[in-house]
């Protein structure tokens, strides 16, 4: 029986595997990320605790900058009080922040299909019409993901609509609470504040806060003409 000699078979493999390591390497080389500043700083990942559910969240830093000043002001629109109050207040914000990105993902979309030059084969010249037809093609091509992102928007679109009425629903019940319970606070706040003590209503049970008892007292005072005649007369005072 003759056995045939495998040693060149085997270093053919032996070959073939470090050439592969080979390439494996340099790939790897080649997909280290960004080298130049510009392309690390755009790269660059933040993270931050989220105020109320305190869990972390990890953004590009300008997209971190952009989320902030996007959703404080939304949530502070609500006027929210207490920490359901603000939870859903920042609920509220992070759809509508949701919402404008699957917009803004759709337009990319159909950026993309432009820089592609989709409509190129077309030889349209007038510009707008190119925009146009590169448009309708990349929408024809990837209809899928639109309807994935118009899916997307509905669910967050209903999302936002039910944390927006139980904002409602719960100021709603503060207001009620605070109404019956002001006259009372009133009392008991000038008596602690007679007494050189400070109250802490919410610590009693109560919905109301001290800036909210001392803006009531103050609308109350401005109520009476001789309050007000006796502050314009200071005003006038100070600028004499």
């Amino acid at each position: 029986m003759k056995f045939e000699d495998d040693s060149s078979a085997d270093l053919g493999v032996k070959m073939i595997s470090e050439k592969q390591l080979e390439a494996n390497k340099a790939n790897a080389q080649k997909s280290t990320g960004p080298t130049t500043q510009a392309g690390k700083d755009r790269s660059r990942l933040n993270s931050f605790r989220h105020g109320c559910s305190k869990q972390t969240r990890i953004m590009p830093e300008e997209e971190m900058k952009a989320y902030h000043e996007f959703t404080i002001p939304v949530a502070a629109a609500c006027t929210p009080i207490g920490a359901n109050e603000i939870q859903l207040a920042q609920q509220y914000a992070d759809y509508q922040w949701r919402l404008h990105r699957i917009a803004a993902i759709e337009d990319t979309m159909f950026t993309l299909g432009f820089i592609e030059e989709i409509a190129e084969n077309l030889q349209i010249e007038h510009p707008e019409a190119h925009l146009a037809a590169s448009n309708a093609k990349t929408f024809r091509q990837d209809s899928k993901e639109f309807d994935k992102l118009s899916l997307y928007n509905q669910r967050l679109l209903s999302g936002s609509a039910k944390v927006l009425k139980m904002i409602q629903q719960v100021q709603a019940e503060r207001y009620r609470r605070e109404k019956a319970e002001i006259a009372d606070a009133v009392v008991i706040y000038k008596n602690y504040r007679a007494a050189g003590a400070t109250w802490d209503p919410q610590s009693n049970g109560s919905v109301l806060t001290i800036p909210r008892i001392e803006n009531y007292i103050r609308v109350q005072c401005l109520k009476n003409p001789n309050f007000v005649a006796e502050e314009v007369k200071k005003a006038q005072t100070k600028v004499a």
